[in-house]
């Protein structure tokens, strides 16, 4: 006798939705990472361009010396004033609980508009504030000494560019929420072709730059132009293709203090990560010269292309992987969790390989002669690229469920003893020991804890009633 067993059609229906609702995800995260790595192969190939021509147009020691400024202005640029990963996860926790209710799509649209033009009014009137501070203040600071370089007061051009890229980056500060606004509806793949036409419009500066010889600061600033312009491209077409705009009477400051409940320690999470980042140029500069400071820049950079594939990979899930948690679908985030570690292993481990084989002919085009590969240093840089790539899938995952406070203090340890490693290091092994130390910190550190605090939030959630849905 056969035996027929029929689905209860809620439940057929419940399970059609989800599945609908994965193959969503995982469909909106890869048409994020082509159009990504559209933009990534374009932003290198500019990159490669410019940095061989300024080079040559400036020579090792005063490029050395460029580099070190805009990587220090850079510093404010990679904050977003804690309020970026921070608006991402209440706009995906919005979505998702409107969705629960039964809610309209409109009623979605103002509580993301609210949450939206809050953090970027703040962030204007915040970004204003300190600029004029900086401004003021950055006359009478000692820059030869921080820069290592005593003919500072000598060459105005030095003091414009701090100026001038102090503000571009200011600028476009509150402008980065507008990324954050797509990658939380997992639409950033439409902005994609905004920040490529920001590209181009940096390279046009750039070209006029060198063309007209109108001097060092607009060539050396074109990339920041660039990005500033495609963002805000991106936030003229967002009520298109988002249903989110700036309105200044939806303004609500109080929603800040849920904002900041995690932003805090985002906040400090990216404050460390800058002086992980920035610290080791810095110090090379400071402690060896700026003609030290291009050599490590270059090899760096040649490695930056790596990780730029790898956060192109990474960065579409963070929605993804938020949408998972507060879903219950633990496995699933299990899952692409390693999957991602893996494909971040094969494409570092690909591009040290290739660099070793084919880093020096590389570099002596490229610096035109003025920079020797140091194949040393570049398996110092690689290591260290490779360590990270793997660790910032696991470090995406706990940002995504809201697990801010214990990767901050791990990543505030990591970066005070990155500054006094990479120190001493560059003092005793020169160039190499600023890639070392870093390689050492982050294996000491963020490398095998952020991976066990993952695991352990995702055992937790299982084991404890009612988790599922909820951050940590």
């Amino acid at each position: 006798m056969q035996t027929t067993v029929t689905m209860n059609p809620r439940y057929k229906l419940a399970l059609s939705d989800r599945l609908s609702g994965v193959s969503l995800r995982v469909r909106r995260a890869s048409m994020t990472t082509l159009m990504n790595g559209s933009l990534a192969a374009t932003r290198s190939l500019i990159s490669i361009f410019t940095i061989a021509i300024l080079v040559r147009y400036l020579g090792k020691e005063s490029y050395g010396l460029c580099l070190t400024i805009t990587g220090m202005v850079n510093w404010l640029g990679l904050t977003q004033g804690g309020l970026g990963q921070s608006l991402k996860n209440e706009l995906i926790h919005t979505q998702i609980a409107l969705g629960d209710a039964g809610g309209e799509a409109c009623e979605g649209n103002v509580a993301a508009t609210r949450l939206f033009s809050t953090a970027f009014v703040f962030l204007v009137i915040l970004m204003t504030g300190t600029g004029l501070v900086l401004t003021l203040i950055a006359g009478v600071l000692p820059w030869p000494l921080i820069l290592n370089y005593p003919d500072f007061y000598q060459d105005p051009r030095y003091l414009h560019l701090i100026l001038t890229s102090l503000w571009i980056i200011l600028i476009t500060i509150p402008f980065s929420m507008v990324r954050a606004a797509y990658s939380a509806f997992q639409l950033e793949y439409k902005l994609s072709p905004y920040l490529i036409f920001g590209l181009f419009a940096g390279l046009l500066f750039f070209l006029i730059a060198i063309r007209t010889n109108a001097g060092q600061t607009v060539a050396i600033t074109s990339p920041l132009i660039a990005n500033l312009v495609g963002l805000i491209v991106g936030a003229a077409f967002m009520p298109r293709a988002l249903g989110v705009r700036l309105r200044w009477s939806l303004v609500q400051f109080s929603v800040l203090r849920g904002l900041y409940r995690a932003g805090v320690w985002f906040l400090i999470m990216e404050a460390s990560w800058v002086l992980i980042v920035q610290a080791d140029i810095f110090l090379v500069n400071l402690i060896l010269g700026s003609g030290y400071a291009t050599v490590f820049a270059l090899h760096a950079q040649m490695f930056s292309y790596a990780q730029a594939a790898v956060l192109l990979l990474i960065t579409p899930y963070w929605s993804a992987f938020g949408d998972a948690w507060r879903k219950g679908e633990r496995a699933w985030l299990r899952s692409w969790v390693r999957r991602l570690a893996a494909a971040s292993v094969g494409v570092t481990a690909c591009w040290l390989a290739a660099m070793q084989l084919a880093g020096r002919p590389l570099m002596e085009r490229w610096s035109h002669g003025q920079v020797e590969w140091n194949p040393l240093l570049a398996l110092a840089i690689g290591a260290n690229v490779l360590v990270q790539s793997v660790t910032g899938v696991y470090s995406t995952a706990l940002g995504s469920l809201g697990i801010a406070r214990d990767q901050g203090r791990m990543m505030v340890l990591q970066a005070i003893l990155n500054v006094m490693v990479c120190y001493l290091l560059i003092r005793r092994l020169g160039v190499i020991g600023a890639a070392l130390g870093s390689f050492i910190t982050y294996s000491l550190t963020s490398a095998w804890y952020i991976p066990f605090r993952l695991r352990l939030a995702l055992r937790t959630s299982l084991r404890t009633p009612g988790r599922a849905g909820q951050s940590a």
